[in-house]
């Protein structure tokens, strides 16, 4: 439960370390629950894309754009 109320700060514009340095949770544990956020998001995305709600496609599809932001996405943090 912890965890998801640091992804909504990620969300809404806090910096990983930011977030990091507010709990005592693993980094592990927070970029896999964003990820599992991310995958959620997209399921949601893709059943309102086959009801015909196009609106609400775009609000999942704008969530999933506000997590997918910084090194918890990238394919591998040696850039």
């Amino acid at each position: 439960m912890w965890e998801n109320r640091k992804l909504i700060l990620l969300e809404t514009g806090a910096s990983f370390s930011e977030v990091i340095q507010m709990t005592d949770i693993f980094e592990g544990s927070i970029i896999r629950s964003a990820r599992r956020l991310d995958e959620f998001l997209n399921q949601l995305r893709a059943a309102a894309n086959a009801v015909g709600e196009v609106n609400l496609e775009s609000k999942f599809s704008a969530a999933s754009e506000s997590l997918r932001r910084g090194i918890m996405f990238a394919n591998s943090l040696y850039l």
